[in-house]
């Protein structure tokens, strides 16, 4: 079957990788700037891989692999944001984590508290939502304080990983 500019062009524009937009539809837990959270996040995003368990049933040579019914996916994903200069981001961030776990006085708020929903919305090229991720009773998990380096003009990141209870696409 031959194939023409055509059909490969009446296939439409194409999901473009930068187009994406980091949201916290009710806010950050503890307060902060939800929005400039979003707007110095500025690196990739790897969404969470989900899989299932598998095991194997072996009969007279043969091998048979199985989907079993317990969900092996990590349930952590990351993101990095730009810090700002006086620090405000990374302290809202940090207030967030602190919530769950104060790593000075050994104590968390219930869960209830510290979770919240994140989304990672893909856009189109007019900035629209097509498709989000969904990361239902998002908390952090940990962070991490950039490398200083004294050759680098790159900005300052904080990392965090968040864990979460059910990821969906909408």
């Amino acid at each position: 079957m031959a194939i023409s500019t055509d059909q490969i062009m009446a296939l439409g524009d194409d999901q473009m990788l930068s187009q994406f937009s980091l949201i916290f539809p009710n806010g950050i837990p503890g307060g902060g700037d939800a929005q400039t959270v979003a707007l110095r996040m500025d690196t990739t995003f790897d969404p969470p891989e989900e899989s299932v368990n598998v095991y194997e049933i072996f009969h007279k040579g043969f091998k048979i692999p199985k989907t079993g019914m317990l969900q092996e996916g990590t349930k952590e994903f990351t993101i990095e944001v730009r810090i700002d200069q006086q620090w405000q981001v990374y302290d809202d961030l940090k207030r967030w984590a602190n919530l769950s776990y104060d790593h000075t006085n050994g104590t968390g708020f219930p869960d209830a508290m510290t979770r919240a929903t994140v989304i990672v919305q893909a856009e189109d090229r007019s900035q629209s939502g097509v498709k989000q991720i969904v990361f239902r009773g998002a908390k952090p998990k940990s962070d991490k304080l950039p490398t200083f380096d004294n050759q680098s003009g790159d900005p300052a990141r904080v990392q965090l990983t968040f864990i979460f209870v059910k990821m969906e696409t909408a």
